[in-house]
């Protein structure tokens, strides 16, 4: 082979291996632009829900409707809060209450938490008592009881804070109450009253009542004292006259 056949058969393979070269930075290129675009970021949603707020009453007439959940408040050292718990005579309630400590607040040796659980005639069904020293969380656990059916509207909930000193460190701070209430089965049916019943079962019979007209008399009949009445007054008056006339006489 000569040097000129050689060199045309090197231009030739450049030139193809030129163009195959080509048409892979191609497909890789076209490639690129073809994936599929990266899906875009997502923020992740708040995985706690915000606790409803209430304000518990120092009157129990005035209580506010808590529902089975939680509600936080916030009480105050002397404090008794009142809350009215949405349930019904025959259903159980029960409660868990924590009041929140403050690791950088007063210390208390002589505070306490105590929750009372009462029907709706505010008797006490019963209460729970955990010692508070304001650092530390105060966890108050209830088992739940059954409400009886002794009228009014709704069993109560009281939480207070409360100290056997005096001059309490803790006194003047406001503590986090978070309370939780459970509210167990379904409500007693309503009885309702009816008549007394006789030992058969059957309810007692109507007294019967017994209506006497005034007798009627029969048709046709004459009444002989109107009929007469007439004759009766003209006799009277003729016996006057004849009377008056012998005496007159002297007869």
């Amino acid at each position: 082979m000569t040097r000129d056949v050689r060199g045309a058969v090197v231009v030739v393979w450049t030139a193809i291996l030129v163009l195959l070269a080509g048409g892979a930075v191609g497909t890789v290129a076209a490639g690129a632009q073809t994936a599929a675009p990266s899906a875009p970021s997502v923020p992740a949603t708040p995985s706690t829900q915000e606790v409803p707020s209430v304000t518990g009453a120092a009157n129990p007439a005035e209580a506010p409707v808590v529902p089975a959940g939680s509600v936080v408040d916030t009480v105050l050292l002397t404090e008794v809060l009142w809350y009215a718990v949405d349930a019904a005579p025959g259903q159980r309630v029960g409660a868990t209450v924590v009041v929140v400590g403050r690791p950088d607040g007063p210390t208390s040796e002589a505070a306490a938490v105590e929750v009372t659980l009462t029907d709706p005639q505010r008797q006490p069904l019963q209460s729970r008592e955990v010692g508070f020293t304001g650092t530390a969380d105060g966890v108050v656990e209830m088992p739940t009881a059954e409400i009886p059916a002794v009228g009014g509207e709704r069993p109560l909930l009281s939480v207070a804070l409360r100290s056997d000193d005096g001059e309490d460190p803790l006194a003047g701070t406001g503590y986090r109450l978070q309370l939780t209430v459970v509210v167990e089965g379904n409500p007693a049916p309503v009885e309702v009253e009816t008549a007394a019943a006789t030992p058969g079962g059957a309810a007692p019979p109507a007294p019967d009542v017994t209506v006497t007209a005034a007798p009627v008399p029969p048709p046709g009949d004459p009444d002989v004292v109107r009929d007469l009445a007439p004759v009766a007054l003209v006799a009277l008056a003729l016996g006057g006259v004849a009377g008056f006339e012998l005496s007159r006489r002297g007869l």
